[in-house]
């Protein structure tokens, strides 16, 4: 199946971006089975099958944000933001390393057989982030915050990650993609996406920092 849009919207030029990069990403090992829209609010859906494995493979967008899914011969559901932290943030049809990130981290997902399926009905942006709630009475008062509104917040919280819970209190970072404390060089973020796990040294229970500096938000809370 060939995608086929004769409008020229913003709509329709997202949607032809979206299966662009998708079909970059996976190949040959990609098929088009399915597509709607563009519609009103940018709005619109690609199907596909992953052959070798017969998954199939969803992009959603919704009034310009997309998010993506494989979906198993059971009717089983996953999303890269299950496991991977530096995807829990909205992504944007219009930005194309917000596709090709979604892109990239369901292939590496599929090809390093890291997917853990859910059953369908799971919400994709509800407590994906599995906060277990079984912190022990050491690690029971880490001050967790929901959101950073301001780039101060996720700087006064680093700090406090550094200072009270690893220094003082023996935490670890078990995870990250920049050394913990050194998320600016010369004055500038040095990634859009910023994440570290730490976990507590008496029960085990993790904890995951993470700030979207390109697009804002972020938080600190239990679970990966």
């Amino acid at each position: 199946m060939e995608l086929i849009l004769q409008e020229e919207s913003t709509s329709a030029k997202s949607m032809k971006n979206c299966h662009r990069i998708m079909m970059e990403t996976f190949g040959d090992e990609l098929k088009l089975i399915g597509y709607w829209g563009p519609v009103q609010m940018n709005v619109f859906n690609l199907e596909y099958r992953y052959l070798p494995l017969d998954y199939k493979i969803s992009l959603d967008c919704e009034r310009g944000f997309i998010t993506i899914q494989a979906q198993n011969k059971d009717g089983e559901i996953f999303w890269p933001l299950m496991i991977f932290p530096e995807a829990r943030y909205y992504h944007f049809a219009d930005v194309e390393k917000d596709i090709l990130q979604l892109a990239t981290l369901m292939r590496k997902a599929i090809k390093e057989d890291l997917i853990i399926f859910e059953p369908s009905g799971t919400a994709a942006y509800a407590n994906i982030s599995q906060k277990t709630k079984n912190e022990c009475d050491y690690c029971s008062d880490v001050k967790t915050v929901e959101n950073f509104l301001i780039p101060r917040e996720y700087e006064q919280c680093i700090e406090y990650i550094i200072k009270d819970l690893i220094e003082k209190k023996g935490f670890f970072v078990i995870e990250g993609n920049c050394p913990i404390g050194e998320h600016m060089k010369d004055g500038f973020w040095v990634k859009d996406i910023i994440y570290h796990t730490i976990k507590c040294p008496e029960c085990g229970q993790v904890f995951t920092c993470i700030v979207n500096t390109y697009r804002g938000g972020g938080s600190f809370e239990s679970g990966t």
